[in-house]
């Protein structure tokens, strides 16, 4: 009966050490993978930030390309319209046209510049909430040895020797 229950002592003793260092291995795996996910979350979010500035300096530069070549076709047509003896409503309007055509451009550019920025507000929080996602796929609860489980074990080990060894002895007396 005491063999049994040193038996199980042992038993239960190794498992708790087993037990104990997985668990502290599945911490240590949890803690740098969610180390690894903020960091790539944070690269991710740094590429959108650094694209919708690309995007932003690219349309500003477009924009002032635009204005250049408005200036000098309306300077061109003022210069025209001089040589030609063409003066008054004829002028007027061909520069309202050139001005009209430039203000529609640059509206489309910020209008376009207004979708892309909520559309990049969209993404960002769909990156920050797949992220936490990540993480709490990462972070799911460790199994830790339990005093408590171990000595019902013992226990149970104990009852079960005693109970065999007081129907050995009453087989053998009876």
């Amino acid at each position: 009966m005491c063999w049994q229950i040193a038996i199980q002592v042992a038993s239960t003793a190794a498992q708790m050490y087993g037990q104990k260092k997985q668990a502290e291995q599945q911490y240590a795996y949890q803690a740098a993978a969610t180390i690894a996910e903020q960091e790539r979350v944070q690269q991710q979010l740094q590429a959108m930030r650094v694209k919708q500035d690309q995007e932003m300096q690219a349309r500003q530069s477009e924009l002032f390309a635009i204005q250049q070549r408005a200036k000098a076709s309306i300077s061109k047509a003022k210069v025209a319209s001089g040589e030609a003896g063409v003066s008054g409503s004829s002028v007027d309007l061909l520069l309202d046209d050139y001005y009209r055509q430039m203000g529609n451009y640059q509206y489309a550019l910020t209008r376009e510049q207004g979708f892309q920025d909520v559309a990049y507000g969209f993404q960002t929080q769909s990156a920050v909430l797949g992220s936490k996602q990540a993480t709490i796929g990462i972070n799911k609860p460790v199994y830790e040895p339990s005093f408590v489980e171990a000595a019902t074990a013992i226990a149970a080990s104990g009852a079960q020797g005693y109970s065999d060894y007081a129907k050995m002895n009453q087989a053998m007396s009876g």
